[in-house]
Parts: C-alpha cells; structure tokens; sequence
C-alpha cells in the first residue's frame, strides 16, 4: 500500500535531502558533490 504519491513523498522528503546535504557538506564528506570548482 502506497501511503503517498510519488510526487507528495518527494516534496515531503526533499527538506529533509537538503538538510542532510548540508550536514553532510559540514564534514566534507559531500564537497564534490555540492560544490563546484571555485574557478569561474
């Protein structure tokens, strides 16, 4: 059984994705993945 909509349990989610994107990126584990080269 389904208890949300794809789309739902994405929006539903994706605070959270960024918050431990950002906690993640706190401890350099995701640097390559979050930020890009400092070079324009």
């Amino acid at each position: 059984a389904r208890l949300a909509r794809t789309g739902s349990l994405a929006t539903a989610l994706y605070p959270i994705h960024v918050a431990v994107g950002r906690l993640l990126a706190e401890f350099g584990y995701a640097n390559e993945q979050y930020r890009q080269p400092e070079k324009n």
